[in-house]
């Protein structure tokens, strides 16, 4: 088993729980065997810190089916090699359930940056963390991506998080967040401290 990347889902207000979405590479080996075979999955920690951090619950995605149709943008996603794409997130593709507009904003962005997606709507807490607001993901309007050029957003001076976001905006998303809230207050960019180690990028409306 191989940590691909952890990322905050959500950070309490008091900071005491938390949920983190972690995708992990898994590779089994057949009995008596030398053939391996591989897949990926994206869960969902959750956590709790009294004294120390710890565990409190493991959320592992159901899988889906595919659509009796797959739309093509999400063909072409599918099959571009500008996006690292794990198992969760293409499985959500292929189910129908992405919102158009979502998948054409993310193909406009993987033709300028290779673009490293973490989690679209499998794997992320179903509402906005410490609330009853329903997430976007959930609507299947928000993409996370966890690294740019194949750069970490984390490495917050090489990663062009910053043209990433401006040009999400022009493409007409308008719930944007990373490191930094380029446009001062108000929407469509937010920053805080679950999004210093990837981008947020949704439809609102």
């Amino acid at each position: 088993m191989e940590v691909v990347y952890p990322q905050y889902g959500g950070l309490s207000r008091d900071r005491r729980q938390a949920s983190v979405m972690i995708v992990l590479n898994l590779v089994a080996i057949a009995n008596g065997s030398s053939t391996t075979t591989s897949t990926s999955m994206t869960i969902d920690v959750r956590l709790r810190r009294r004294d120390s951090w710890r565990v409190t619950e493991v959320i592992i995605p159901k899988d889906r089916q595919r659509a009796a149709k797959v739309p093509d943008e999400a063909k072409q996603l599918l099959r571009s090699r500008q996006l690292s794409i794990p198992r969760e997130a293409r499985l959500d593709l292929a189910s129908g359930r992405i919102d158009p507009k979502l998948m054409e904003l993310m193909v406009e962005l993987s033709q300028r940056w290779h673009l490293g997606v973490h989690v679209l709507r499998t794997g992320h807490p179903s509402n906005v963390f410490g609330t009853e607001r329903t997430s976007n993901h959930t609507k299947g309007r928000a993409v996370d991506l966890w690294a740019l050029d194949r750069i970490p957003v984390i490495a917050h001076d090489r990663a062009p998080w910053r043209d990433v976001m401006e040009a999400a905006a022009g493409l007409g998303a308008d719930e944007i967040g990373g490191p930094v809230d380029i446009g001062g207050p108000g929407p469509p960019y937010f920053t805080n401290d679950v999004h210093q180690d990837h981008l947020h990028v949704a439809f609102e409306n």
